[in-house]
């Protein structure tokens, strides 16, 4: 029997990628870097040759020449010494870089980056 994994990470990544379809401006486009998937070794060795690196945030938006990322974060969740490092790399090079654990804080970055969004996020109240 197959093991089912909780990965709520991935689900939230699924979710913002959903909230960025409709509230991006359409002259942006957005996409997932998949470096989180597991590789065997030989697989992981060749996408390095590929230039795969390591700490890429997990979203990239290009927006008006201007290149931002998210790096998506659930609980309590840390960037690893190589996320550090990349995000840093990536900032001194004029990309705009924000941690987000939650849709909310993926619509504050945005915001705060000037983009003119097309639809704001509002979770649904819950039930009394």
């Amino acid at each position: 029997m197959a093991r089912i994994r909780n990965r709520p990470e991935q689900k939230l990544q699924q979710e913002i990628g959903q909230y960025l379809d409709f509230a991006l401006p359409k002259d942006a486009f957005w996409f997932a870097v998949p470096n989180a998937a597991r590789r065997g070794v030989v697989e992981a060795m060749n996408f390095k040759r590929m230039g795969m690196k390591a700490g890429i945030p997990d979203i990239c938006i290009i927006y008006c020449g201007l290149a931002f990322a998210c790096e998506i974060k659930t609980g309590k969740g840390k960037l690893s010494p190589a996320q550090v490092l990349m995000h840093y790399r990536l900032a001194r090079a004029g990309m705009r870089v924000a941690v987000c654990r939650s849709i909310e804080d993926v619509e504050t970055a945005l915001v705060g980056w000037a983009f003119p969004l097309a639809a704001r996020f509002r979770r649904a109240p819950k039930a009394a």
